[in-house]
């Protein structure tokens, strides 16, 4: 059984260790954090939960509208509309955005949680990744779904000529405020605002959502905000945040207050191809590549694993 390693447990890793698992590779994924998910991430706090990632998503194209009727026959996913003037469906998740990665692996996958790979070296049969932690891992085939900034200093460590396309994709961070309050605010009936100040890009209501067991809400600031403060501490950016809520915030109480940092928040700009292979083999995925967001993860994780498996 041909072995693959994948470095990065999102929604890209995650979709390309189903579908080689399902064609009989074996899968270990190294995954920096405790768990699966990425940016596809829910938050739990105490007595509620949160999504600080991605929101939700919409489904346009074929193989990933297959995906999102299996969600929907495991009871996953809600359908939701931006606004009235939605001409399509979006969706959210109803145990938390983080479910839905985690939904794609099965015991027979082996996530390695709390594994941040640091190198790979190319032997005349196999790959050897590396870890911070010292442990080594061997595989036949290795798939990398950091985002590109990340995946080139991997490439800089393991002294392999970089793919100047990686170069191309460029992100920009974000924050995210979690807050509970003892009561609910007032939000329109689809429980969230675009764009509610100069300062928030996005507020929603995770406990209209339906995994939130109080009142509790999601705010995403500016990117331009993000640029600015960045280098602050999360105590700086929790006070400079709530002297800035939107006006619905006027006058609540709060029982619960997180703050996280995206530094790769979203991919602005993008290249066109799904994957990237370098000369000795490795592969790079992820939401950088091809239409981007959640969609374009998945669809970046499945080309590869189509691609590997082509190739035998």
């Amino acid at each position: 059984m041909k072995k693959v390693l994948i470095i990065g447990g999102g929604l890209s890793g995650a979709t390309a260790a189903k579908f080689l698992n399902d064609s009989a590779y074996e899968v270990q994924i190294l995954e920096k954090s405790r768990g699966a998910g990425g940016r596809m991430a829910t938050k739990r706090m105490e007595g509620s939960r949160a999504d600080h990632g991605a929101q939700y998503f919409s489904a346009r194209t074929e193989p990933f509208q297959q995906q999102v009727q299996q969600w929907l026959a495991l009871d996953l996913l809600q359908t939701w509309k931006r606004n009235k003037a939605d001409n399509y469906d979006r969706y959210f998740c109803k145990t938390g955005m983080s479910s839905l990665p985690k939904a794609l692996l099965n015991d027979q996958i082996q996530l390695l949680a709390n594994e941040r790979a640091t190198h790979w070296e190319k032997t005349s049969n196999c790959f050897i990744t590396h870890t911070e932690s010292g442990k080594t891992y061997s595989s036949d085939y290795l798939i990398c779904t950091a985002p590109a900034p990340q995946a080139i200093e991997l490439l800089k460590a393991s002294k392999v000529n970089e793919l100047k396309a990686l170069k191309e994709i460029t992100y920009e961070p974000c924050f995210a405020l979690l807050l509970t309050t003892k009561k609910a605010i007032d939000l329109p009936e689809n429980a969230s605002i675009d764009k509610p100040n100069k300062t928030f890009n996005w507020l929603m209501s995770n406990f209209n959502k339906g995994f939130a067991a109080k009142p509790t809400y999601t705010l995403h600031t500016s990117h331009e905000f993000a640029l600015e403060h960045f280098e602050k501490s999360v105590e700086e950016l929790q006070e400079l945040m709530l002297e800035r809520l939107p006006e619905q915030f006027k006058g609540a109480e709060f029982t619960e207050i997180l703050v996280h940092k995206w530094r790769y928040g979203i991919a602005m700009k993008r290249i066109n191809e799904k994957f990237l292979k370098s000369n000795n083999g490795v592969y790079f995925a992820g939401d950088g590549f091809g239409i981007g967001n959640v969609e374009g993860a998945y669809l970046s994780g499945l080309a590869v694993a189509e691609d590997l498996v082509g190739r035998g």
